[in-house]
């Protein structure tokens, strides 16, 4: 599933253009001499960039609808199919306190 439409595609371009455009921008002006800067920026920055990029590609290549393979419901639906009762809270099992005066 790919979103090639020139609409989406646009917005895709845009979003890339635009981290790598600051990526190159901290590279080639901010970190002029600075190694405290660039312990900074290759520590925090540059893995902040790599992840930002690789969710805008998953995003772009994955359905947001769809459901994963290999996936099974939960347990507790299961159990509701079955014709079991499933308790949805569990607080209804427990013994309400009064007070002395209404006891």
């Amino acid at each position: 599933w790919l979103s090639l439409d020139p609409c989406g595609f646009l917005g895709i371009t845009m979003s890339f253009s635009v981290h790598m455009f600051a990526f190159v921008v901290v590279v080639s002006h901010l970190l002029k001499g600075s190694l405290p800067a660039t312990a900074v920026f290759l520590l925090l920055y540059t893995p902040s960039v790599i992840l930002a990029l690789a969710s805008l590609f998953m995003a772009w290549t994955t359905d947001p609808g769809s459901v994963p393979l290999g996936a099974r419901p939960l347990v507790t639906v299961r159990r509701a199919a079955s014709g079991e009762m499933v308790p949805s809270d569990s607080r209804r099992n427990r013994a309400l306190r009064r007070c002395h005066k209404c006891a």
